[in-house]
């Protein structure tokens, strides 16, 4: 069974406190949590509907884990 990135909970939390519990994050929303750019998105498979839960994975990967 995988287990969860490192840091993955932290990331989920501090994503659903910036969207006020909104699980569903649009495009300029999350450009402006992470301060990348929509290509780095897309590359990510971030697109136009990004799931707390995906970004929160993909943002604990990026960094290696550290928060």
């Amino acid at each position: 069974m995988p287990r969860e990135p490192e840091n993955y909970r932290p990331y989920l939390e501090d994503i659903l406190t910036y969207t006020g519990g909104r699980r569903v994050l649009t495009a300029k929303e999350a450009m402006a949590y992470t301060g990348k750019s929509r290509h780095w998105l897309n590359n990510r498979g971030l697109n136009t509907h990004i799931g707390a839960i995906q970004l929160a994975k993909v943002m604990a990967a990026m960094n290696g884990g550290a928060a």
